[in-house]
């Protein structure tokens, strides 16, 4: 991929997890890029040039050699694929599981709940900074009714934003995500830290 890197082009988002990971994995591997940041809060995901790249509506997105490759997951095997590299049984133990990780309800639901969740500091600023995210529905509506073309990409964004939120919709429920990501600390990231064995060729490897 050495002579094409300059073809690569990494839609993301700074506060994006999943963007994260991508960005992460192309500093490992070395791979000359140019970034796109899109700018989540402000729905930029939703306008027809970017669903144009990504009918998901959603960041990551990697463009290379004409070729438009969506999500982390697959983007990260892609440039594996390209570079020629070989998994790492461990790392993608450990992959699969930070890719179950509960984010987008951890999300959405301490924007909705922050006041009511004691661990969680600074609440009203997190509210605001997150404020974005309750009015998701509402521009997917309009955005449906302006681009009916598009109608299929935002029906089934609209259909996830309603399946995520209708899963937080009480502090008992956030909290239980929470404790999902505490537990997978506990037990997975913990171990290996304390080991002092494996962060860097296990962790850092796919993620």
């Amino acid at each position: 991929m050495a002579s094409g890197d300059q073809e690569v082009t990494l839609y993301t988002s700074v506060g994006s997890y999943w963007s994260q990971m991508v960005r992460l994995a192309l500093a490992e591997k070395d791979v000359a890029h140019k970034t796109v940041e899109v700018d989540i809060m402000n729905y930029k995901h939703y306008d027809p040039e970017y669903v144009a790249i990504n009918p998901a509506c959603e960041v990551p997105a990697l463009s290379h050699k004409g070729k438009n490759i969506c999500g982390s997951q697959e983007i990260i095997d892609y440039v594996d694929q390209l570079k020629g590299l070989k998994k790492h049984d461990e790392a993608e133990k450990l992959r699969q599981k930070l890719v179950k990780l509960p984010i987008p309800e951890i999300t959405i639901g301490v924007a909705r709940h922050a006041r009511n969740i004691e661990e969680v500091q600074g609440a009203k600023e997190i509210e605001n900074i997150l404020s974005a995210l309750f009015e998701r529905q509402a521009t997917l509506k309009e955005r449906l009714a302006k681009y009916p073309k598009l109608s299929s990409a935002y029906h089934g964004k609209l259909k996830q934003v309603m399946d995520f939120e209708g899963r937080v919709k009480t502090v008992k429920e956030v909290r239980k995500y929470l404790g999902d990501i505490s537990s997978f600390l506990d037990k997975v990231i913990e171990p290996m830290l304390a080991k002092g064995t494996g962060k860097n060729d296990v962790y850092c490897s796919h993620v």
